[in-house]
């Protein structure tokens, strides 16, 4: 998805940056009738670090290789700035995620002998800020179980953490659909569901 000028250092957008934008500001516009004027809103992306190391490790290596990119701006600018804007910012941060980040993260982890001390929320207010991780790559619906259970007819995080503000973007559907988990107070549920841009983009599932 193109959307940035020439003179930009980010070339281009994904989807999934669109779409994790679409969610963070709608959101923000929702809490913005509770939130000082002068409050900051946040987003954290949960980053697949396998394929930003160099050289990239397997795709099916089962330790931990994530962190999170940050973007965060004040409240009048999630309110007021275009969502391609704001998408490139995302899509910008994303990028400085790179080999080095990676590395001197997991150098961190390895010599930190207190591992209760490393928070990737650490800084995450709930009431403003979200924290967003993506499996819409993730191909489960193509998944066999066998003759007996055949393919799955959805896809689900199982136990979800009771964290406001956490939010998983589920594998894309066959319908071509991506489903939010997402928990918000009643509060913030409530304020979604008057949002326009929200009401029109969106399919409630219970």
């Amino acid at each position: 998805m193109a959307l940035c000028s020439l003179n930009s250092d980010v070339k281009s957008v994904s989807s999934n940056d669109a779409i994790s934008t679409f969610i963070w500001l709608r959101l923000a516009a929702a809490r913005s009738a509770h939130l000082p004027k002068d409050s900051k809103t946040m987003v954290l992306r949960a980053v697949n670090g396998r394929k930003k190391l160099d050289p990239p490790i397997h795709k099916g290596y089962m330790g931990h290789a994530v962190m999170c990119s940050l973007t965060q701006v004040p409240l009048d600018e999630a309110l007021n700035g275009s969502l391609s804007a704001m998408a490139i910012k995302l899509r910008h941060e994303l990028n400085q995620v790179d080999d080095h980040a990676m590395r001197s993260f997991f150098y961190l982890l390895q010599t930190e002998k207190d591992k209760t001390t490393i928070n990737y929320g650490a800084t995450m207010k709930a009431e403003s800020d979200l924290m967003l991780s993506s499996w819409v790559s993730h191909k489960l619906y193509d998944t066999d179980f066998g003759q007996a259970l055949g393919e799955p007819d959805f896809v689900r995080r199982p136990k979800l953490p009771d964290a406001l503000s956490l939010a998983y973007m589920m594998p894309l559907t066959r319908d071509g659909d991506v489903d939010l988990i997402i928990s918000l107070s009643d509060q913030d549920y409530e304020a979604l569901r008057t949002d326009a841009k929200w009401e029109k983009s969106v399919e409630y599932l219970g």
